[in-house]
């Protein structure tokens, strides 16, 4: 964590409604897209290939803080297929537990030619795409659509090979999968869905066939998927994606139909298909498409791999839609920082068919969105080498910006309280340091009040931070979310955070914002939280901060070094002549009662422009419950208090509770500025 995080006790807390502004709304916002640089991270040491097509990351369950991905990865000197792995931190991956090292796989290994098996259609290669739930049964009913290949047909050497989309079902949560049979129509459980109208060779064959490099995505009952389609000689690959779907609740098999010429209206097997995307964007071919939600405008968006041999370079390029049924893809766009080297043929001794590339098979991930669906911010897990021979799997943040007005988030201007009409006296504050961790890159430090998902008395108040780096540019960004315990309120111990899950927060506008999270602490919490500014905007620009009010600059973070893990966090508006505040701390005596030890307050005045010793009211809000309303809390003065600012980075808060839950403490707390002094404090 970073020092600034270590030091932060956050705090916020809403009990009036000083301003309100409504979200900005587009009928068709410009969206731009950015990622950051690789994250290495670590996983088992005998998954040489992951990941050889994309990846599912499925959010951690009600009890459990585990991250399960399903990945595609032969194990060392096996044969190609799925394993599965878990992370509490989606950094750090291990063998998923409950799961064997290998949940499926295929009859032969690549290359080989098998008298008794050459007729599966997924006898050299098998290994998921997509794994995702299907949403006409209970939880833990997955489906996988997956890549399969035959590498000798009828006896008949077809390597690269002749592809077919498969598709099998697990009812155990992925334990279990259907075993490979011989025979070229699989089983009642494990069987081709999509393939080419070209049969396969009768005679050796070099060129790739069939379709192949599938990703699925569930919209409502039907699941969709994305694959690639390559014919047989003499035609020649267009490079254009193309998508299929099935309707999912019937008996029996599903069918797909595959989108040709305006309409979904031809078999999945057999039948022919057209290309999706509209032409311009990417000068190259497109290839490892990935269908998402992006939850924040409820639209569509598909990201895939734009390879142009000739100019040595690939990127990730996207593009949106409003309509599945009606596939209106826009003109794809390039997401900037993802342009890498592409290398051909991989510099790999003897490797003469492969790729080398800084990129293979982008799979998103937002932490707080439903699997498949993303928000404004998350992360993009890849592969980074060569793809037909040893990679590592690796991960970048990503970033989207909606519309022209999305502010950058490395300024100073986007610090203040923010809160929820619906879940008023519960809210967000934020303070950026810009440019502290260097020049385009600042720090973020967030802290949210809010109640226990029971409600209750001041023992179910909540709190959370969340805090990192963020880029010059960009809206939106990834953090973690840590909780603090075990502390008292005013005294030792020091405490420190823990991690408990992840928040991706984003602005529209300076007014505007919304924040997603999602709980590893077993709770299983996951949800959505659109924010606008409590106070009015003083500074924020769409291309960084204005000149700010030395009122404002005090604004931002406080606390006493000696009990550090509690502290204040203020705004002071001189638009609005108010400050207020929020104090995370704790209860009396609290040490040992956990989170439910935690205690938050709130402070408010109206105050005259260049005070600097304010007299406030000091209120406890209860009855709240996490991220809901009703029922809606309750808000009373419990105190009273002054906070004299003594310079730009010293202050003392002097406090008398008369009442609630710390009556009778009455004290003074030097308070110390945590992270710079904002260039536009004037003391």
């Amino acid at each position: 964590m970073h020092p600034v995080a270590r030091s932060i006790a956050a705090a916020g807390a809403w009990i009036a409604l000083l301003a309100f502004h409504a979200p900005a709304t587009a009928a068709t916002p410009t969206l731009t897209m950015s990622v950051g640089p690789d994250e290495t991270l670590t996983y088992p040491s005998d998954v040489p290939s992951l990941p050889d097509e994309h990846t599912t990351i499925i959010p951690p369950a009600a009890g459990s803080s585990a991250y399960l991905l399903f990945g595609a990865s032969r194990l060392t000197g096996g044969n190609s297929g799925t394993v599965a792995l878990q992370s509490s931190d989606l950094m750090t991956f291990t063998a998923a537990a409950g799961y064997p090292a290998q949940v499926m796989s295929s009859l032969q290994p690549l290359r080989s030619c098998s008298t008794t098996d050459n007729s599966a259609f997924d006898e050299n290669y098998a290994a998921a795409g997509s794994v995702v739930q299907d949403p006409t049964l209970p939880a833990g009913n997955l489906i996988m659509v997956y890549e399969a290949e035959n590498h000798c047909p009828g006896g008949i050497s077809q390597y690269p090979y002749y592809a077919t989309v498969g598709f099998m079902r697990s009812s155990d949560n992925g334990k279990t999968w259907p075993s490979p049979v011989t025979g070229a129509l699989g089983t009642a459980s494990r069987y081709p869905v999509l393939q080419s109208a070209d049969a396969q060779s009768s005679t050796p064959n070099q060129t790739a066939v069939g379709n192949a490099i599938p990703s699925g995505f569930v919209d409502g009952n039907y699941l969709y998927v994305v694959y690639v389609s390559q014919p047989a000689p003499p035609a020649v690959w267009d490079g254009k994606l193309r998508i299929a779907r099935a309707l999912l609740g019937g008996n029996g098999q599903v069918a797909f139909m595959k989108w040709n010429n305006g309409s979904f209206s031809t078999p999945g097997i057999g039948g022919a298909d057209s290309a999706i995307l509209p032409a311009g964007g990417c000068n190259g071919t497109q290839d490892m498409g990935a269908l998402h939600r992006f939850d924040p405008l409820g639209i569509y968006l598909v990201i895939f791999v734009c390879r142009n041999q000739a100019a040595q370079q690939a990127s990730w390029y996207f593009s949106t839609a409003t309509s599945l049924d009606l596939q209106d893809w826009s003109v794809p766009q390039l997401i900037a920082g993802s342009q890498s080297t592409l290398i051909v043929p991989c510099p790999v001794a003897g490797n003469t068919d492969g790729q080398q590339f800084d990129g293979w098979f982008p799979s998103l991930v937002s932490p707080g969105a439903a699997a498949g669906h993303i928000s404004q911010a998350g992360y993009a897990f890849y592969g980074k080498g060569c793809n037909t021979d040893m990679r590592s799997f690796n991960r970048r943040t990503f970033s989207i910006n909606i519309g022209t007005s999305a502010p950058t988030l490395d300024q100073q201007g986007l610090t203040g309280s923010w809160f929820q009409q619906a879940t008023n006296g519960q809210g967000v504050e934020v303070e950026v340091f810009p440019d502290l961790v260097a020049q385009g890159t600042g720090y973020l430090q967030g802290s949210w009040f809010t109640f226990d998902v029971a409600n209750g008395a001041a023992d179910h108040n909540r709190w959370y931070t969340f805090g990192g780096d963020v880029q010059a540019g960009n809206s939106s960004a990834v953090l973690p979310l840590y909780q603090n315990v075990g502390g008292n309120f005013n005294a030792l111990p020091v405490t420190t955070s823990t991690q408990v899950g992840y928040v991706s927060i984003g602005f529209t506008d300076c007014t505007d914002g919304l924040l997603t999270y999602t709980f590893n602490d077993g709770t299983g919490r996951m949800g959505t939280v659109p924010f606008t500014r409590l106070t009015p905007n003083v500074s924020c620009a769409q291309g960084g901060s204005m000149a700010a009010n030395g009122d404002f600059g005090l604004s931002g973070n406080w606390y006493d070094k000696t009990t550090s893990g509690q502290g204040v966090v203020a705004e002071l508006n001189p638009v609005a002549k108010v400050l207020f505040f929020a104090w995370y701390t704790y209860a009396v005596s609290a040490q040992g009662q956990g989170a439910a030890g935690q205690r938050w307050f709130t402070g408010q005045a109206n105050y005259a422009p260049g005070a600097r010793a304010i007299t406030i009211a000091l209120y406890e809000t209860t009855g709240g419950l996490f991220d809901k309303s009703p029922p809606a809390p309750m808000t009373a003065q419990v105190g009273t208090g002054k906070l004299t600012f003594t310079s730009c980075e010293a202050a003392t808060l002097t406090f008398t509770f008369t009442s609630g839950s710390n009556a009778g403490q009455a004290g003074n707390i030097p308070l110390t500025r945590v992270g710079p002094t904002p260039s536009s404090c004037v003391f």
